[in-house]
């Protein structure tokens, strides 16, 4: 006996946006689209995108106050959102002018360095020395003639004062936007997930549905333990080398601590906390010993790295991205060459939500072709 279910219509007779392999193409096409696009204008949408990290972040937060003491959730996003720009204006106002004196102090001491370094061990190295001296001393003098030739186009119209006044300007735009983009996303991000939703098609819903859950996932267990991780190891390693007398600690810390957002990268800040720290004793003392110089930076290198191997990573970043380190070293290579730091950044949530997306829509499909088809008997 025959089966009696409804005859699906041919492939000649549907229309494009009814065949669903096109319809998911289509859309691919239009998030890939619309990726380029910011990335393309990033720089205008730098402050809405930073909001949208943000409020994604503080996402789970937002969502367990609302649900047990039943506050409204945009009572509860103001409140973040002052507290979030009082504390950024407390940690500017703090440690600002630190940072600042040890860029200022650091700047006018390479000359030295660089000077030091040539004495000693009988090298030239070009004419280095002499061009920072220089551009030190004549920044002093006259900052405005000095920095004059790094500005080009707009500034050679309007002038350097005017490239200035107009970086000045987006600066404070961005940073009157900033809170106001972030009380919108806090606000409105459950009405967003909602509406994401609403666009996924009936007939592969679920699949769909299960492909965002574990691609947000792997991104929220990204971003959020990455972010906690690097604040950290920004505290730690300013501490421990502050304790083993590197110089400009706090800069270093703070650079190093951000690296730990890209997995490895961290690697970098070692040798130039120790190639700071030499260079400082070789100048001012000239008899490095190698335990102050080299011995105590490491330590607390390694110590501030296995906590973050062995302590903070399995504690924080419980979402496990489920790739391989060469993959991971891979996507990195890749996305520092194809979109320089923020390419970095972004290339392991990327890399783990495309290997989501074949597994649940390729993976599927190739076991399904490897399977070989049966004839139904008439």
């Amino acid at each position: 006996m025959r089966s009696t279910r409804p005859l699906s219509p041919r492939i000649a007779d549907r229309r494009l946006w009814e065949i669903q392999p096109l319809r998911d193409l289509a859309w691919l096409l239009a998030v890939a689209g619309s990726l380029w696009l910011l990335f393309d204008f990033r720089q205008l949408f730098a402050p809405v995108l930073l909001a949208f990290v943000v409020a994604y972040v503080c996402d789970p937060v937002m969502q367990a106050v609302a649900t047990r003491s039943g506050v409204p959730r945009w009572i509860f996003a103001l409140v973040l959102t002052l507290t979030l720009t009082l504390g950024v204006v407390l940690l500017v106002t703090w440690v600002g002018p630190l940072l600042t004196e040890q860029v200022q102090t650091l700047a006018s001491k390479v000359p030295q360095y660089v000077s030091t370094v040539e004495k000693r061990y009988g090298v030239k190295i070009g004419t280095v020395s002499e061009h920072l001296a220089t551009f030190a001393k004549g920044l002093k003098a006259s900052p405005v003639e000095t920095l004059a030739p790094l500005f080009t186009g707009t500034s050679q119209a309007v002038g350097v004062l005017g490239t200035i006044l107009a970086g000045t300007m987006e600066i404070l735009l961005s940073a009157l936007l900033l809170p106001i983009f972030f009380f919108l996303f806090a606000w409105h991000f459950d009405r967003l997930r909602l509406d994401l939703g609403a666009l996924i098609a009936d007939g592969r819903g679920a699949r769909v549905h299960r492909t965002l859950h574990r691609m947000d996932q792997a991104v929220s267990g990204f971003v959020r333990g990455r972010l906690l991780i690097a604040l950290i190891t920004m505290v730690v390693f300013t501490v421990g080398w502050s304790w083993a007398e590197v110089p400009y600690a706090l800069l270093l810390g703070i650079v190093t601590g951000l690296l730990t957002i890209v997995p490895y990268l961290s690697l970098a800040g070692w040798p130039i906390a120790l190639l700071v720290k030499y260079v400082d004793v070789v100048s001012s003392s000239g008899t490095p010993t190698w335990t102050d110089v080299v011995i105590w930076p490491s330590v607390v290198f390694v110590l501030v790295a296995v906590l973050e191997g062995w302590v903070l990573t399995p504690w924080i970043q419980s979402q496990a991205m489920d790739m391989s380190a060469l993959t991971i070293l891979l996507a990195v290579l890749v996305g520092g060459a194809v979109g320089g730091v923020l390419g970095l950044i972004l290339a392991i949530p990327v890399t783990a939500c495309g290997k989501i997306v074949l597994e649940e829509f390729w993976g599927p499909t190739r076991r399904l072709m490897a399977v070989p088809h049966e004839t139904n008997p008439e």
